[in-house]
């Protein structure tokens, strides 16, 4: 099993660029496609739909918003290799409840492209 194989809804990884970016895997779909999301600093009087704040995460130090805007899919591979090539780095997890937050914001969120409503559909809960 390669390293991306082992990834799962609610693992943080960090881009190791200048910026550090913090990338959440928001849900993963049956094909093996998987929906990456990061989260940026949220501006004094910024309204946001998925704020994350101090202590829900070690890398969330003031309130943050998760961009939806920019969310990306990658495959198992995709992911494997910005790994084994040194630009992610593992940087923990989210508990369960901010994760669940996190995927049903992605449907609320006016800024979510629609094809990854539709592609992830299924975290929808009644």
């Amino acid at each position: 099993m390669s390293e991306g194989q082992r990834v799962r809804p609610g693992c943080v990884f960090r881009n190791t660029g200048v910026m550090g970016h913090r990338w959440v895997v928001v849900a993963i779909a049956q094909e093996g496609k998987m929906l990456l999301a990061n989260w940026t600093s949220l501006r004094p009087n910024q309204k946001a739909t998925c704020v994350l704040h101090p202590g829900e995460h070690p890398g969330i130090t003031h309130d943050s918003y998760i961009l939806f805007a920019k969310a990306q899919e990658y495959s198992y591979e995709q992911l494997a290799e910005l790994i084994r090539e040194g630009n992610l780095v593992s940087d923990g997890q989210l508990n369960e409840q901010t994760l669940c937050r996190i995927q049903q914001a992605l449907f609320i969120d006016r800024y979510t492209p629609d094809f990854l409503k539709r592609h992830y559909a299924f975290l929808k809960r009644a």
